[in-house]
């Protein structure tokens, strides 16, 4: 009977025991538990999983070539016209026009001699030069046209009478005077029929307003349906002036041929193309919303952001609070310790979490980088 007892007790120490540990293994996982949520909640690895929020998709913009042509043949003047995202009823209203240079240059290969856009026309006509263009812009079109005097006269005419501003005074312009003077070929130097031109365009911006009403051009097509959806809302004009190439390897033949700016180009596109717009050889894309407005400013972080490997492909100037720091916030495949190695190149800097959309630190689809100016870059490192 003494061994029975002296089993039962020992069965009964043992179910204690068991029982306690049972009780503290279920207290532990509990806590760990808590631990894990609350490591989680302040985790970027945790945000950067699933609890972002929902990306945004970019901008749905569209963008034409127009080109004029003069009785020769030759290529006399070039836009880019870009298309408003559409309203809330699926209407594109207004826009961008875009003056380029004819005598843009353009690389081929390990070549350093540019070629003029307009040379390439008139070696293989509209399909080459869209081509090109698009190459030179790193963007898609999806309509391209070349109109002479009388087919732009008629492209014009919905815009009316257009007063341009000159040293001499303003003169007003119809649209067949307009369309003459977009189709005359340059002299030597491209620059004085550039600037005409740059100042058409502003004029007629400036006769839109918030969008005229009418009954739609003469012509029909492609070109004229894009135009008039242009004309219909506010339009902004971004000439891009580009810079004369001296005589040497790039311009061996003394040509009148000019060198577009990268940056400026990123900024334009960023602002009014951005959906259409894909740079090559980038190793981020990145988002810059710069509260000041100053296009200035918005080239100086665009530069800063190359020389780091990345391309800048959408731009906000919508002129708002100036944080004191820049602001970063990683919206797709960068990590912290990539943004830290070019970060200060903007002075003080802070990283901030992913926002919902409307947001400064919204997410956009295919952008790893928001970056939001702050009043230390402004003051300083825009004018490094």
């Amino acid at each position: 009977m003494t061994a029975v007892r002296s089993a039962s007790v020992l069965r009964e120490r043992w179910t204690r025991l068991g029982a306690i540990v049972c009780v503290v293994a279920l207290v532990l996982v509990a806590v760990l538990a808590a631990v894990g949520v609350r490591t989680l909640a302040n985790s970027k690895a945790g945000q950067n999983a699933s609890s972002l929020p929902p990306a945004e998709a970019l901008p749905r913009t569209e963008a034409a070539l127009l080109a004029v042509k003069a009785d020769t043949g030759a290529l006399a003047a070039l836009v880019v016209l870009a298309k408003a995202a559409p309203g809330s009823d699926g209407k594109s209203r207004g826009g961008a026009i875009i003056p380029i240079p004819v005598g843009s240059g353009i690389q081929f290969g390990k070549n350093p001699s540019l070629s003029r856009l307009a040379e390439l026309y008139l070696a293989g006509g509209l399909a080459a030069l869209a081509e090109q263009a698009g190459s030179l812009l790193s963007i898609t079109f999806s309509v391209v046209a070349e109109l002479d005097a009388p087919a732009a006269t008629q492209l014009l005419t919905p815009a009316g009478t257009v007063t341009i501003r000159q040293s001499a005074g303003n003169q007003p312009f119809g649209p067949a005077a307009a369309a003459t003077m977009l189709a005359t070929q340059s002299a030597r130097l491209e620059g004085p029929h550039f600037a005409s031109t740059v100042a058409y365009w502003t004029g007629l911006a400036q006769r839109v307003g918030k969008g005229l009403s009418f009954s739609g051009s003469q012509t029909t097509g492609a070109i004229t349906r894009f135009f008039d959806s242009i004309l219909a809302g506010p339009i902004s004009v971004y000439p891009i002036n580009g810079s004369k190439v001296p005589q040497g390897d790039a311009n061996p033949n003394n040509s009148d041929v000019y060198r577009l700016d990268r940056a400026e180009l990123d900024r334009v596109l960023g602002l009014v193309l951005s959906n259409t717009f894909s740079p090559v050889d980038a190793q981020f894309t990145a988002r810059v919303v710069n509260p000041t407005g100053d296009p200035d400013v918005t080239l100086a972080a665009i530069r800063k952001i190359r020389a780091a490997g990345g391309a800048v492909t959408i731009v906000d100037e919508t002129k708002g609070e100036l944080p004191a720091q820049t602001e970063f916030s990683l919206t797709g495949r960068l990590e912290r310790a990539d943004v830290k190695l070019f970060a200060k190149e903007f002075g003080l800097t802070t990283f901030e979490s992913v926002a919902e959309p409307g947001e400064r630190h919204m997410r956009y689809v295919d952008i790893d980088l928001t970056v939001v100016i702050g009043a230390g870059f402004k003051q300083t490192g825009a004018s490094k």
